[in-house]
This record gives C-alpha cells, structure tokens and sequence, in this order.
C-alpha cells in the first residue's frame, strides 16, 4: 500500500516494522510511536494479554529483552523489624518464590538461556526483577515460545498460594537430601501457626561454625546443630523466603529458627562443644610453631593434659574419677598409678552422648597414648555403639570404649552406673548437709508412682521409680507430710566427697578391681596393635 510520501515499510523505523510484524501474528502490543524519540534509546512495549510480560528492543534490531517482571516491596532491615508490614512481607515471600519457580520453568522447558535482572530504577522505591531471555535475537518466534511458556507457567502455578508454593519448594529441598516433608529430622511449619515469644527470640547470635556441628550462642543458651540440618535449613530459607531474617532462641532440646514466614525446630546433639573443643586444640596444637611466646603458653596449658604420654580414661559422669581414683589408691596398685583418670571440672556438661561424640572427636587426632572413654551400663542403646563383639571397642588413633564390668554383687542387675560399685548398704550412707541428713536412693525404694510409705517418702522422679529398678536417685525426693520443698537426696557429687576419704567395702574392691583388669586387656591389646604398626 502506497501514498504520497510513499510505502509504509519505507515510513516505519527498523524496530516500528518488527513490531507490526509481531502484532500480525496475533500478539496485541501496547506502544507508543514517539517521533521525539532517541534513536540510542531502547524501545518498552507492553504485552496487553500478558500485563506482567514486556519486551525491550534495541532500535537498531541488535537484540531484544523479553522478559516476565516479578515487583516487590523491598522494605529494609529496619522497616521489617520496626514497621507493621508482615502482611507486604509475605506477599514478598509469594512473589519471590513465583520468580523463583518461573526462572527455574523457563530454564527446563527452553533451549533460550535464561536470565535475572532489574529494571535498573535504583532511585526509587521498591524493587523490579525480570527473569526472561536477556539480548536475544530479535525474533517473533522467540517471543512466541516465551508467551506459550508464560501461559503454561501461569496454569501450572498462578492459582497457588504462598503456602502451597513453599510446600513443593521445601519437598524439593527435602529430596533432594533423601527426605520428604514428613520425614525430615527437624519440624517445621509456618509461622502464623507456631506458639513462642517474640520476647525470647534473639536476632543477633553468636554462631561458630565447627568441623562436624553449629554452635549457637543465643538468647543466653548454648545449643549445638548437626552440619547437616543447619544445610538443609540454611537451603529452605535460601529459596522459600524473601528476606532472610532468622532468630532464634533454645528450651535446650531445641533450637528454634523463626523466620519472616517458617518456623524450624531442630533438636540439639549434646556433646557436641566437648567434641568441637576437642578439635579445636587439635588445630592449636598444629598451630604451635607458629604461635606468640604468649599463644604457646596458652596452648601448653590447653594441650598439657591431652599429650600426655600416660594412658588417660575420661568417665561418662563427671564424678566417677573422684571414686575410682580414691579405690584404687585404697588398692595400692602400681599399675592404677601409672593411669591418668581426666578430671573433670564442676561445670562440665557430661554424660553418655558427650563422652561418644569424645571418641569420635578423639579419634581423629593423633594420640601419643591410649585414651580410653569408660561408659555405664543403663543405656543399651549406647552399649552396642562401645562395644565389638562383646568386649570393647577400639574407634582408631588409640581410642578405646569400654562399659564398666559388672561386680559379683550385681549380676542380677546388671545395668549399673559407677555408684552400683558400692553395697546398696553403702549408697544409703546418710550424711548431714545444711541441716538435713540427706542420701542416695535407689528406684525400687518406691512404687511406680514414687511412693515409699515406708520411709515416709515421695519421689517425683517416677521414670526411675518402681519394684526391680536399681537407678541411683540423687535428687527430687521429699517427705509426705512436708509442705516446703525439702529436699532429702544427697546429689552425686556430695556422695563422691563423702566416700573419698572412706574405706570401701570388700564388695566395692572387687568392682574397682575388675575395672582395673578391663582398662588392663585395653592397654594390652593397645601395646600389641602400637607395636605392630611401628614395625611397619
């Protein structure tokens, strides 16, 4: 078609032509012909169908952006902290993850290279992503496959809500570690339906990151993370959330993580800062020759008990040292004298799962002698990780488990701790503290409710309570009649003091002796394995 100023082809600029081009093939465009118009400048058109598509063309027909805009509200730190804007701040969420999922449908569905970008308008408020094929050829086809993409994303997803959107998110995220949502080791739900105080949660924690765990000083409370679980939680809030704004705070069981719309609680592994610490003077150990005159004087008192060349046992309680080392003094041994037994200081935390994360921790440092962690008997459970074939276990690197041998005087019951080494005469010794004769109680004083009518007593730890249990009860026991909370338990540690300066039974002797023999078939066992790797 011709007129006076002649053919429209010859009348519209390179980019107005490509654009009608584009409208005949159906694609209704919404632009604006500006005859004012920079020819640097690159060319915005609208996709009317599609209001959140658009295309930007360079005028020259060089290259094209085609793009689907995802818009935010982009508040800062200090908005979402201070301002009421939780209802923006999940609309962010939804719109983060509708971006998310759209780059990663475009990148499986099309042979395009897919990319993210802003619309470059930093002085204004709030913020513009576009995720789309970036200077591509200028093609019609290729925005047609984009708009057949765009409307088979908006069928798939467009009637999701957030919710459902973190759901697929997060079971992605879980298969991908070889979970599902429900089998994931840690809870997690959403933070609407979650019960806690803002009160308690704390926003700026102190956070170590170890060799095997997390560690996280918040709130006041220690807690320890396995690696893994942080990953995955780490992962989740990484592609479910718009702002990364996690606190925390720990009951010590648990360790929860709030975040601007999830709510996480991950259960705490203890032990795990003796193991970290443990590492730790590993590598201030490796450190030494490099170390300050004032560093290596540190270092030397950290590391002076650890490199000793003399065989050291750590006990699971933390005062069991206290009653082995005063019978086998009693004992008069030379070979007990040539042992160490740690000494553990009054704050330690210790117990069966802190001294299994010990030989795994240990086991992983060269040791110049034996170091032999010695268990109780009461948890089965920890027994067969200690234990091979009946006899102890040597985990590598000179670091040996052993469960405490059971004495003639208990082979009935034979889940022991180091106090059932003592008569059951001997743990009811009563001594007088603050003004109350106090002692150690066993469970099978009791009935199963904690009653021991008897002795005119109350047990409130009933779990340990009841005909044929022999657990050693050093606390929560009171009088019947009594309505201040006095307490007539002796704790294990005044017991330990106590029989430190008495001579024990015949029966107690025989129990610290078989110790001695099981520590003994360790250390030779250990001298043969030593000896015969030397050789080689």
């Amino acid at each position: 078609m011709e007129n006076d100023h002649g053919s429209i082809s010859e009348q519209l600029l390179p980019y107005e032509l490509f654009l009608k081009t584009v409208e005949n093939c159906g694609i209704s465009l919404f632009w604006d012909i500006d005859e004012d118009c920079d020819p640097e400048d690159t060319i915005f058109v609208h996709i009317e169908d599609t209001p959140d598509c658009a295309i930007e063309i360079d005028p020259f027909l060089e290259h094209m952006d085609i793009f689907m805009a995802f818009g935010y509200y982009d508040f800062s730190s200090w908005e979402r902290e201070n301002s009421n804007c939780l209802e923006e701040i999940e609309e962010d969420t939804y719109v983060r993850l509708l971006e998310r999922r759209f780059e990663s449908f475009l990148a499986e569905n099309s042979t395009q290279r897919v990319s993210v970008w802003d619309d470059g308008c930093y002085m204004c408020r709030g913020y513009t992503a576009r995720v789309g094929f970036q200077k591509c050829e200028c093609s019609t086809e290729i925005i047609q496959e984009f708009l057949v993409f765009v409307r088979l994303f908006n069928s798939q997803y467009g009637s999701m809500d957030r919710e459902s959107l973190q759901k697929e998110a997060i079971g992605s995220i879980a298969k991908a570690y070889g979970f599902s949502i429900k089998t994931l080791p840690f809870s997690i739900c959403s933070r609407v339906d979650a019960v806690f105080s803002e009160e308690l949660l704390d926003r700026s924690p102190t956070i170590y990151d170890g060799q095997e765990h997390i560690l996280i000083h918040a709130a006041g409370r220690n807690s320890a993370i396995s690696k893994s679980h942080w990953k995955m939680v780490s992962e989740i809030v990484d592609n479910v959330e718009c702002y990364d704004d996690r606190s925390y705070f720990s009951d010590g069981k648990f360790l929860s993580v709030c975040t601007s719309t999830l709510f996480f609680q991950l259960p705490c592994q203890k032990g795990a800062e003796y193991s970290e610490e443990l590492l730790i003077k590993k590598k201030l150990g490796l450190f030494l020759p490099f170390a300050s005159d004032s560093m290596r004087q540190v270092i030397g008192a950290i590391d002076s008990q650890f490199s000793s060349n003399c065989p050291l046992v750590f006990t699971e309680g933390k005062t069991d040292w206290i009653h082995i080392n005063h019978a086998w003094q009693q004992l008069a041994s030379d070979e007990a004298s040539k042992i160490k037994l740690h000494e553990y200081e009054k704050e330690a935390e210790m117990g069966n799962a802190e001294l299994l994360n010990m030989c795994r921790a240990l086991s992983k440092m060269d040791n110049p002698a034996p170091r032999i962690m010695l268990f109780d008997r009461d948890d089965q459970s920890i027994n067969k990780q200690v234990l091979h074939n009946g006899s102890f276990r040597d985990w590598g690197n000179r670091v040996y488990s052993l469960i405490l041998p059971v004495p003639p005087h208990r082979q009935s019951t034979p889940n022991i701790c180091i106090e059932h080494f003592y008569t059951n005469e001997e743990i009811k010794t009563e001594q007088l503290i603050s003004g109350v004769y106090r002692r150690l109680y066993l469970g099978d004083e009791f009935d199963s409710l904690g009653r021991a009518p008897q002795l005119n007593k109350l047990c409130h730890q009933t779990r340990l309570c009841g005909p044929g249990k022999i657990s050693i009860i050093d606390s929560g026991v009171y009088d019947f009649s009594e309505s201040a909370a006095v307490n007539y338990a002796m704790s294990k540690a005044a017991f330990a003091e106590l029989f430190s300066s008495r001579e024990i039974s015949r029966e107690a002797a025989i129990a610290f002796s078989s110790l001695l023999e099981a520590i003994r078939a360790v250390l030779d066992f250990d001298q043969k394995q030593y000896k015969s790797m030397r050789k080689h």
